[in-house]
Parts: structure tokens; sequence; C-alpha cells
């Protein structure tokens, strides 16, 4: 049902119910009521709009330069492909039959600079004694052994003019698989002397 403006009333008011002469009137008509209803829409109109574009803003940090990280990267990955390579020479040597073991040592000595020089060794000792009498001759560092046998190891030496290597060879003959001897030549010339764990 629709209201039509208030004829009777000498006040013309634009209500729903006139109050003079209780006649209906159709009240969105009045210009108050459309006004109200213009500043309705345009308040919600900016809400309505910052809804729908409103963008999602995620911030992205940014990693290092490629570039810069690359010799750290190489650094490690060198450092792993040598850990790789012992692992598995000490397999291949674990595998080795008596005759190839000592021919491999033999190479091995033969190529160590430093160990061409001679000496004179006549001595009863511990071998890590010996080891460090040969480490000193070739200008070695010498790293002792971090843990002791539970029953000392004495070798006795006796060997006349001979080179560095064939001495270190001959205390690893002696020792035999009570001890292990490592020979490093980079980044230092050093020898380590690790008994065997039980």
């Amino acid at each position: 049902m629709r209201y039509t403006k208030c004829a009777r009333c000498p006040l013309r008011a634009y209500t729903k119910v006139c109050r003079i002469t209780s006649y209906m009137i159709d009240w969105t008509k009045a210009p108050m009521a459309n006004q109200n209803l213009r500043i309705a829409l345009f308040m919600a109109l900016p809400l309505f709009v910052s809804c729908t574009s409103t963008k999602v803003v995620t911030h992205e940090t940014k990693g290092p330069d490629p570039l810069e990280v690359l010799p750290e990267i190489a650094v490690e990955i060198r450092d792993e492909l040598r850990i790789l390579a012992k692992s598995r020479d000490m397999q291949a040597r674990a595998q080795l039959t008596p005759a190839q073991a000592k021919s491999y040592q033999d190479e091995l000595f033969a190529r160590l600079p430093g160990f061409e020089q001679r000496i004179t060794i006549d001595t009863t000792s511990r071998p890590e004694d010996v080891a460090k009498l040969i480490a000193t001759a070739a200008g070695y560092d010498f790293v002792p052994p971090k843990t002791q046998p539970p029953v000392p190891i004495v070798v006795t030496m006796k060997l006349v003019d001979v080179t560095l290597y064939e001495a270190l060879r001959a205390l690893n003959a002696k020792i035999g698989k009570a001890a292990r001897l490592v020979v490093h030549t980079q980044p230092r010339r050093v020898i380590h002397f690790e008994y065997a764990t039980q």
C-alpha cells in the first residue's frame, strides 16, 4: 500500500501519519527522507570500495647476494669432498692384502716432501716418541695421541743411514694395528699418532 501526501493538513507535513488529520502519507517521497538515504549511501560507498580494492601486501625479505656466499659454499664443499676422499681411502686400505698395503705405504711415504733426508735411529722407547723424532727431522709438527693403551707399547728401532720415509715405514710395520700414523702435508705439515681403540 502506498501513501500519498496529506492534502488535508495545512502544514503539509511529510510524516508517515499526519499529526493533525492522522491521514497516511507516502513518507519515502519526503525531501528529508531522500536526503538521509543519499547521505547513508554516500557514507557506505567508501566501505564497499575499500573492501573490494584492498590488496594483500606481503613483505619479502631479500636474502644475501649469491655471489657473496659462493666462496663460503665452495670452502664447505671442498671440506666435504676431502672428508669423503679420506673415508673412501680408509675403506680401500682396509680391503688391501698385506703386499698391497706395503706397496701403498712405500708409494705414500716416498712422495712425502721432507722425508728424503737420511737418519740413524737406535732406541727402545714408545712408538710415539720415535714418530716425534722422525717428524722433527722431517720438519713436521707432531700431534701426540689423545689416549694411551691399557698396556704400554715399546718398540726397538735400530736403523742406520736410512731415509725418513723408510724409518717411518719401519715404525709403521712395528706398531701394526696397535696404532695409526697419519701424515698431512696441507695446509701444514703434521704427523698425527693415535692408538687404536679397543
